[in-house]
């Protein structure tokens, strides 16, 4: 009788020790799917952003390029001592400035 007292002691706590042995792999389980998702949607997060840096690049490039022959223009234009050329330089540079503003803000 003792015996069979210890017996199913024994096996009580067996069953006890592994019910709590699936539950902590349950919660293991539930856990790494939670991470899994948060990791895709950091992913996705990454991808966006790559992508809108590409596209930021893009516009600085091309803004470099028109800047670059608007440079070559008003250095044609600043061999001139005409004060008509050099307001005309000016009135240039502040429209190259705003549009410079509008690219990178807009």
């Amino acid at each position: 009788n003792n015996k069979n007292s210890k017996m199913n002691k024994q096996t009580f706590a067996h069953k006890q020790l592994k019910e709590e042995q699936e539950d902590q792999l349950d919660q293991i389980t539930r856990i790494a799917h939670n991470l899994h998702g948060h990791a895709e949607d950091i992913n996705v997060e990454i991808t966006k952003q790559g992508d809108m840096m590409n596209r930021l690049q893009d516009d600085i490039d091309h803004t470099n390029q028109k800047f670059g022959y608007v440079n070559k223009k008003l250095s044609k234009l600043l061999q001139t001592s005409d004060t008509g050329t050099i307001y005309t330089i000016v009135c240039l540079f502040l429209i190259l400035l705003l549009l410079i503003t509008f690219v990178l803000l807009g």
